[in-house]
């Protein structure tokens, strides 16, 4: 709601803001430009011009499980992530620290600043086994979230 100043009298051609020191949210940019420093007084100009909204995001997805389903047969866990400031980006997941594999929102797009995603495993051995969710998010923030499931033992004889 008010103009905070980044720099004064500043000399060179542009000027680079450390967005990690700026909180998450839409900026505009106001520049003011004068030739007071090369004039006298009553003839010194100036103008100003502001930039397009830009979004500074330097918070992660937050990535949670909602449901989890571990059987013989199948396996179904189901993660929500929501990013406050920019759409989600991409998703991927691993079984056990394995290979990363793209995967789609339960909408079919990943596109929006909260998606569902639903990840089924078949023909897991018996044992534990860590599924992770990996989602980024517009600005390259990556957020992760885990499940570890446990698949019975068959039937002893």
């Amino acid at each position: 709601q008010e103009w905070h100043l980044l720099k004064d009298k500043l000399h060179q051609a542009s000027l680079t803001i450390e967005s990690s020191s700026l909180p998450d949210g839409k900026y505009v940019a106001r520049l003011v430009a004068s030739d007071g420093q090369s004039n006298p007084p009553e003839r010194a100009r100036s103008t100003e011009l502001l930039s397009p909204p830009f979004w500074i995001d330097n918070t992660p997805p937050r990535v949670a499980v909602l449901k989890q389903e571990a059987g013989s047969a199948e396996v179904k866990i189901q993660f929500q992530v929501l990013d406050e400031t920019s759409p989600l980006r991409s998703a991927e997941t691993t079984t056990d620290g394995g290979d990363w594999h793209d995967i789609r929102a339960d909408d079919g797009v990943v596109d929006s600043r909260r998606e569902g995603f639903t990840v089924k495993m078949e023909k897991l051995q018996p044992g534990e086994h860590v599924i992770v969710l990996r989602a980024s998010d517009t600005a390259g923030n990556a957020g992760v979230g885990k499940a570890i499931v446990r698949i019975p033992s068959g039937p002893k004889r």
